[in-house]
Formats: C-alpha cells, structure tokens, sequence
C-alpha cells in the first residue's frame, strides 16, 4: 500500500482496505497477535461503519456517495446532516 494510499485513508478520502491488504499490512508492521486482532479490528470496523454493503451491482454513483457519507460521518455536524437529508428530500418523488 503506498504512502499516499494510507494518507487517503487517514484523512477519510479513501475506503479502508479490504481484509487481504490489512493482513498483509499487519505482517509487515510484525504486529503480535493482540495488536494484529486489534489492527484488523479497527480496519473492519472502518468498512462497515453504516452497516451497508455496496456491491457490483450498486450504481457507481451511489456507492461512491455512500462511501464518502460513512467516511466523513464523524466528521459532519447535525446541521450539515439536515442539509443532506433536505437535498435527498426535495429530490425524491
């Protein structure tokens, strides 16, 4: 994984990698057992943060903007989350 991969992460422009990439990782970081356990941990936690599961046959576009929402959740304040709903709203039939 390169630096500005891991950066992307860390900074919530990114999805967290998938299970292979955080054993690998955890390999190379020579992790012991409890800190690998908690590595993978958090790293799991990271991809199901909404409960969603985005597939193949999720539209780009939407898998997309559900990525960027669960990544950024955290981050968006309630005012900013009544902005998103409100947008989704008006658009909805």
């Amino acid at each position: 994984m390169a630096h500005t991969s891991v950066s992307q992460v860390e900074n919530c422009r990114r999805a967290p990698p998938d299970e292979s990439t955080v054993a690998r990782l955890a390999q190379v970081l020579e992790l012991n057992a409890s800190e690998r356990k908690e590595f993978e941990s958090l790293a799991k936690q990271g991809r199901t943060h909404l409960g969603l599961r985005i597939n193949r046959q999720t539209p780009q576009a939407i898998a997309q903007l559900i990525r960027d929402i669960a990544m950024r959740g955290r981050q968006l304040t309630p005012k900013q989350i009544d902005a998103i709903r409100r947008s989704l709203e008006m658009t909805m039939p």
